[in-house]
C-alpha cells in the first residue's frame, strides 16, 4: 500500500509535480491555494476509478478541472470542520477556567481530529457516487472510517509524516538547493498521503463478480 504511494508521485510525471510545487510556493493566494487542492481530488478521483482491467487515468494540469475540484474539496472542508471551530471560539471566548473551560478544550481537540479523519472518507465517497451530498452521508463515511485498511492508513500517516519532518529538517540546512526542494516535498507529501487514502477506500469496496 505505501509502496504504491511512495512511487506514485512518479507515474504522474515530473512536470506535474514541478508545476505543483510552483503552486504550492504561491498558495498564499487563493487561486493557487484552489489549485493545489484540486490536483490532490485528482489523486482521489484516479483510486477511485482505477479498475484493474485497465491502467490508472494520470492526472493532469487541466486548470478549469482543477478551480472546480479545488472548490469541493475546500467546500467539504470547510463544511466538517464548522463544529469544531464553533468550539474552539466558545473556547477561546471563555476567559476563566474551570470545567466547562476543560471540557470545551477536549471536546474541540477531539472535534478537529476525528473530522479531519473523516474528510479523506467523506472526499472519495463524493467522488464515488459523484454528487457533493455523499459527502455527508455520516453513515457510509463512518463505515469507511471504521474499516481495518482505513485505520491503518491513519496509523502509517503519522510515520509518513515523520519522515517528511526529517527530510524537511536537512532541506532547511541546506540555504540554496534545499530551499528550492522544500515545496517539490511538500507537493509529494500532499500527492502520498492522498494516494494512500485512495488506496484505503478503494480497499474498502466489494470486488466486482467474475463474468
Amino acid at each position: 500500500m505505501i509502496d504504491d504511494a511512495l512511487s506514485y508521485p512518479f507515474d504522474t510525471g515530473t512536470d506535474n509535480i514541478a508545476a505543483g510545487s510552483l503552486l504550492l510556493c504561491f498558495s498564499f493566494f487563493v487561486v493557487p491555494f484552489v489549485l493545489v487542492s484540486g490536483y490532490f481530488v485528482s489523486v482521489y478521483r484516479d483510486s477511485v476509478t482505477t479498475t484493474s482491467s485497465g491502467p490508472p487515468e494520470i492526472p493532469g494540469m487541466s486548470l478549469s478541472q482543477l478551480l472546480k475540484d479545488g472548490i469541493f474539496y475546500l467546500s467539504i472542508i470547510c463544511i466538517y470542520f464548522l463544529l469544531p471551530i464553533v468550539l474552539l471560539g466558545a473556547f477561546t471566548s471563555i476567559a476563566e477556567g474551570g470545567m466547562l473551560n476543560d471540557l470545551l478544550r477536549h471536546l474541540s481537540v477531539a472535534s478537529f481530529i476525528i473530522a479531519g479523519s473523516m474528510i479523506p472518507a467523506a472526499v472519495l465517497n463524493a467522488l464515488e457516487n459523484e454528487t457533493l451530498r455523499a459527502a455527508f452521508h455520516l453513515s457510509d463515511v463512518v463505515r469507511i472510517v471504521a474499516t481495518d485498511r482505513y485505520l491503518l492508513t491513519i496509523g502509517l500517516l503519522f510515520l509518513v509524516w515523520t519522515g517528511f519532518l526529517f527530510i524537511l529538517t536537512v532541506l532547511s540546512i541546506m540555504i540554496v538547493i534545499g530551499w528550492i526542494l522544500i515545496p517539490v516535498a511538500c507537493f509529494y507529501t500532499g500527492i502520498v498521503i492522498h494516494r494512500m487514502f485512495g488506496n484505503a477506500y478503494s480497499a474498502t469496496r466489494p470486488s466486482p463478480e467474475p463474468a
